[in-house]
């Protein structure tokens, strides 16, 4: 930096001793507001100031130099800036390509007629560095009220990133691609106001958040790229499709029928029996005659019930929406966003003839679809605190609820809607 410092201010004193005030025709001035250009979000910007002018519009020409070149290396918002008039153009953006990376840019004013160059005629931008290579966690996702999507960082050998400087990972809408429109059906909010996905000194991986604005049949798709810049290439994934659902809380109303218990007795066998004894007697069956009835409007969650899933459901509930829930069903971050019901007749303890003090307990829906496209209402108990079959997983449950909510640890069921 000092040696392109040194070299502005050389060449500065040459174009003042070659600039004599008094062959210019008024005392109109133009100089670059800094001898080094500010960067912001991915692009340097080059400013000017002007005075002693208000006439009608006149174009301040820049000679682009440097190691860098133009439309190759780098593009630029405006090849001259604009004085006086209408419609001033006082900022010139240069937006590095994934070549510019640790090149440099001169600029130059050259005075026009009745204009005379000001104290900083020079100004150097200094192109970023490359960094690495920015990728999607997932290639594709869901959007139901709220998205919560990783960008993760990796090295030339693939390896995690972690980065020794802030730096900021740009993002574009697929326009081409998307059936769903930015501002009508969706919205992107990046973290304190940052124009792409913020990753800070000493992390690996940055977040933002996707939110739901409007649900509408054939505009239900959103595309979104990683942007190639100086400092970052595109990784494994650098596309990612999000399709669009609208909140799960205005699709579950109706009569529910068991359809399969995803995380059966068997399932805890083979997860814990290897190394652990684990209880299973009294834990449900399979029974085809099981059902639920929610209602939304009137707040009511109604648990029809002939196996032991009736040790938990009691009956007939108040419900209340407790807003989304990211329940974790792997190691690496992995998740699925459920809908979080609110239950106030539930036996906690899921044994018979052992009733739970609480009888509140969150339970987590979504609707999902079979591969013949069968809608399907999939249930999680994440709440309980089994006194009888499961007992020994009692002591890693959380102490605040929801208790049970990760995997190998919550139960996990289907129901088809009742025809």
């Amino acid at each position: 930096m000092k040696k392109y410092l040194s070299a502005i201010m050389v060449a500065m004193a040459a174009f003042l001793v070659s600039c004599d005030p008094e062959d210019a025709t008024s005392d109109a001035t133009v100089s670059f507001n800094s001898p080094v250009a500010v960067w912001s979000d991915g692009t340097a910007v080059a400013g000017i100031t002007v005075s002693g002018y208000s006439g009608e519009a006149v174009s301040i020409p820049v000679i682009f130099g440097g190691t860098a070149e133009k439309g190759v290396d780098f593009t630029v918002s405006a090849e001259a800036y604009t004085v006086g008039g209408a419609q001033p153009v006082t900022e010139i953006i240069i937006t590095p390509t994934e070549t510019g990376a640790g090149k440099t840019v001169s600029m130059t004013l050259s005075a026009p007629d009745g204009f005379k160059l000001g104290a900083i005629p020079m100004c150097q931008v200094e192109m970023e560095s490359f960094v690495g290579y920015a990728s999607f966690q997932k290639q594709s996702d869901v959007l139901k009220n709220s998205l919560e999507v990783s960008v993760n960082l990796t090295d030339e050998e693939s390896s995690a990133l972690i980065l020794e400087s802030p730096a900021t990972v740009e993002l574009e809408v697929d326009t081409e691609k998307s059936t769903a429109q930015e501002g009508v059906h969706f919205e992107i909010e990046f973290a304190d106001d940052a124009e792409g996905v913020f990753i800070d000194a000493g992390e690996k991986s940055g977040t933002f958040t996707l939110k739901f604005l409007k649900a509408e049949a054939g505009h239900d798709v959103i595309v979104l790229k990683i942007a190639e810049t100086s400092q970052f290439s595109v990784g494994a994934y650098p596309e990612m499709t999000i399709y669009i659902s609208g909140p799960d809380w205005d699709k579950i109303s109706g009569t529910w029928t068991m359809n399969e218990i995803v995380t059966d007795a068997q399932y805890f066998i083979d997860s814990y029996g290897s190394w652990m004894t684990i209880t299973t007697e009294g834990f449900p069956e399979l029974n085809a005659a099981d059902k639920v009835t929610i209602d939304t409007e009137g707040g009511k969650f109604i648990a029809d019930f002939q196996s032991a899933f009736s040790n938990y459901f009691l009956g007939e509930s108040s419900m209340t929406s407790a807003g989304e829930f990211l329940l974790r069903t792997g190691m690496f971050g992995e998740g699925i966003t459920l809908q979080l019901l609110k239950l106030d007749n539930i036996n906690r303890y899921f044994t018979a003839g052992n009733l739970s003090e609480n009888d509140e307990a969150l339970v987590g829906v979504q609707i999902t679809y079979d591969e013949n496209g069968t809608e399907l209402l999939d249930m999680y108990i994440i709440d309980y605190n089994p006194q009888s079959f499961l007992k020994e997983l009692n002591e890693w449950f959380d102490p605040e609820p929801p208790v049970a909510a990760f995997s190998g640890y919550y139960i996990n069921m289907t129901f088809k809607r009742a025809e």
